[in-house]
């Protein structure tokens, strides 16, 4: 059993909160995001959300899937304002109906950031905290890995009776003191199945590990993903609860064509595809969708829906792929909106009032808290110095009325042009304007509801009264946030 007090810190203030509102050991103060907290809502004291039935099998069922590299740009339910189907601007976008669906069905986060690269994203929504204070902030190697010191959400789940399970792409770390190829399991999962590291060599041959044991797979990646979660899940009881962590590799590198059956692109020529990815990429996202698809409807006709679907990307589309009028030098491995506005969506019946989109503020770190409220699971055992960044997000998901509990929203970036990342440094916006903080270079402020791609730099003239506000107030909070 695990024994904790669970803090957050949310910028300029430390604030007290826990699933059960208890009292936060070395944290003071009030602000807007106190009464929040990291898995209550505004003025409720606590859990709003139920470990109760989540559908016909009489337990909450919690789906979570990551999409690797796949930004806003690639997704239609972000550029399809008109609703006709069709990306507004008439870019060409891979057909994903049962994405499409979940966004249209349930609710779309319109403003969530994530880390620049995949490995930070994925210690945020496992650890609940920031990337300066897991030091996971890049992709990660096999020894530059997630410290065995957090606290992670299967260790808060399992105690509570929730089954779990990893399946797909782990990328935290294989050193020595994860135990290698048990780095997921030690870090808490009950089940592994997938790639522990960052990049397929190829998608028909690739190393996949269950638990500890690793064998080349000659299976198509995807397929075995949806295969593999498929096993785990027959493993389970229908009528408990259960969450499972889905983390395809796709459709990240190494650009290919996916199994013919999976798409509908079959006049591509295999040999192309490292030429002109463009059109691969898009095969490959729909290959993703297709099994994601098979696996929703394999939950339906077993009697575990209806269920909770989460669905993200874990950082902007790729420099080679990433659809104008996103530019390379905004893509992927940058803290411009091209690298960190992702795609997130949640459907079920957690949701209220689906078919809409909400303007709340979100971090890929807030999935943590997110997803422990929809368990019903109290953290009342963290250490003091646990710091948990969390917001939880029910209080927006089950109701339209409900005050968004996030003022700002954080990332940022260990990584250097040398090594062929993007550049060190921070974001922070408090929803209109944006400050990056740049560690080797000089800021850069933009006013992102009007600018949304970020063309007009503030700082490079005279600042308007509000902007300078704006910017002093950003550069405090994020001050205040880090310790900077």
């Amino acid at each position: 059993m695990v024994s904790k007090t669970v803090c957050r810190q949310t910028g300029a203030i430390v604030v007290a909160a826990s699933l059960l509102s208890l009292p936060c050991v070395g944290c003071s103060g009030d602000s807007d995001q106190a009464s929040a907290g990291a898995g209550g809502s505004a003025g409720s004291g606590g859990v709003t959300a139920s470990a109760g039935p989540g559908g016909g099998s009489g337990a909450r069922h919690v789906l979570l899937v990551i999409a690797d590299d796949f930004g806003v740009d690639q997704t239609l339910a972000y550029v399809d304002e008109d609703g006709d189907g069709k990306a507004d601007d008439g870019r060409t976008l891979a057909s994903t109906p049962y994405i499409d669906a979940l966004c249209s069905e349930g609710v779309r986060f319109e403003r969530a950031w994530s880390a620049p690269t995949c490995s930070p994203t994925r210690a945020t929504m496992l650890t609940g905290r920031y990337g300066f204070r897991t030091g996971v902030g890049w992709a990660t190697a096999k020894d530059n890995q997630l410290s065995t010191a957090e606290v992670t959400l299967p260790e808060l789940l399992g105690p509570a009776g929730v089954a779990h399970a990893n399946i797909g792409k782990w990328h935290l770390g294989t050193g020595a003191a994860l135990g290698g190829q048990l780095a997921p399991n030690t870090a808490g999962w009950g089940h592994f199945a997938g790639s522990v590291g960052g990049v397929l060599s190829n998608y028909e041959s690739w190393e996949r590990t269950v638990d500890g044991e690793t064998a080349i797979s000659s299976s198509y990646a995807t397929s075995e993903n949806v295969d593999d979660a498929i096993t785990w899940l027959k493993t389970t009881n229908r009528a408990e609860p259960w969450f499972l962590w889905l983390a395809f590799n796709a459709p990240h590198t190494p650009y290919h064509l996916p199994p013919l059956d999976l798409h509908d692109a079959d006049d591509l020529d295999p040999a192309q595809a490292k030429m002109n990815p463009a059109p691969y990429f898009r095969a490959t996202v729909q290959a993703m969708d297709k099994e994601l698809g098979r696996l929703l409807d394999w939950l339906d006709a077993n009697g575990h829906g209806p269920i909770d679907v989460i669905f993200l990307g874990d950082n902007g589309s790729p420099s080679r792929v990433v659809e104008a009028p996103w530019t390379k030098e905004h893509a992927k491995g940058t803290l411009y909106q091209g690298g960190v506005h992702v795609p997130l969506c949640m459907s079920g019946p957690a949701v209220g009032e689906g078919g809409r989109s909400s303007a709340a503020l979100v971090d890929t770190v807030d999935l943590f808290a997110t997803i422990l409220a929809l368990f019903g699971v109290s953290v009342d055992t963290l250490p003091p110095d646990n710091l948990i960044d969390s917001v939880n997000l029910m209080p927006v998901i089950e109701s339209t009325t409900r005050a968004a509990a996030r003022s700002f929203s954080y990332t940022s970036s260990f990584g250097n042009l040398a090594a062929g990342g993007g550049e060190r440094g921070e974001a922070i916006t408090d929803g209109r304007f944006k400050l990056i903080a740049f560690d080797a270079a000089s800021d850069e402020l933009y006013d992102i509801e009007a600018d949304p791609y970020e063309t007009n730099d503030l700082l490079a003239g005279s600042l308007s009264p509000e902007a300078q506000a704006a910017h002093d107030a950003l550069t405090a909070l994020l001050a205040n946030l880090t310790g900077g």
